[in-house]
């Protein structure tokens, strides 16, 4: 049997048949097939919900491969931080960027949020499709970085409606990034982000938060902080903020 060592694929709970069968996505399935040129009986590796594992393909013949689950390589992993980013959409091929650079640092979950300067509003017609298109992009950022959790894209929400909701990072230290901030920087936060699980990392769009939002954001608890001397790009600082911040975890 011949194995798919150096790619993961992704099971969701919407691909499985029974509780050992699943469907590998199409695409997935055109790779598998015409590229890695594997067919019944080889093996490919899977990351499911409960953990990744080596997978034998069963059914080739259509466009979406079934495999069956055979050996558990390794279970799921215990993230050391859930880090949280709410990223003000900036233009949309900037958040493809966001989205991708986030993931391979290892972000938990992305919150598109509408912010009073974002250049597009919720009903803006160049937003269809883009949630799918951010989970795909996610999805194969994942795999580059060989990560064994998906990160979860939520559809995009405006910035008041995100912070309001009690249910949402209520046990999580909260931080907005605003160049404006002086007196503490990141580092100055470590003592606290290291005794915290959960963290949410806010970054504006082109041109920052307004004073109105940032008063908002200090309301529902969201601590100030700037990454630094230098004023980074949107695209930038959150990637950037991710990774710091999963580095001293």
């Amino acid at each position: 049997m011949k194995s798919s060592e150096h790619r993961v694929f992704f099971l969701g709970e919407d691909d499985f048949v029974s509780s050992q069968q699943a469907e590998i996505n199409e695409t997935d399935s055109f790779h598998i097939r015409k590229v890695l040129r594997l067919k019944k009986d080889d093996k490919i590796i899977v990351v499911t919900l409960e953990g990744k594992f080596s997978a034998i393909i069963v059914k080739d013949d259509a466009p979406k491969i079934l495999v069956v689950l055979d050996e558990c390589m390794e279970s799921p992993q215990t993230a050391t931080k859930n880090i949280y980013l709410l990223q003000a959409i900036p233009k949309l091929r900037k958040m493809d960027e966001i989205i991708e650079k986030s993931t391979e640092f290892g972000v938990y979950a992305i919150y598109p949020v509408f912010s009073l300067r974002s250049p597009l509003g919720p009903h803006s017609p160049l937003l269809k499709g883009k949630e799918e298109r951010w989970k795909r992009i996610a999805m194969a950022a994942s795999k580059q970085s060989r990560r064994s959790h998906l990160p979860v894209i939520h559809p995009p929400a405006t910035l008041s409606s995100l912070i309001q909701d009690p249910n949402l990072f209520s046990d999580a230290l909260k931080i907005v990034f605003w160049e404006q901030e002086q007196d503490t920087r990141l580092l100055n936060l470590l003592p606290l982000v290291q005794s915290h699980q959960n963290i949410a990392l806010c970054i504006g769009p082109e041109g920052g938060f307004t004073l109105s939002e940032v008063d908002e954001l200090i309301q529902q608890g969201f601590k100030t902080c700037s990454l630094g001397r230098q004023i980074l790009r949107t695209e930038t600082a959150g990637p950037f903020a991710v990774g710091f911040i999963e580095s001293v975890s």
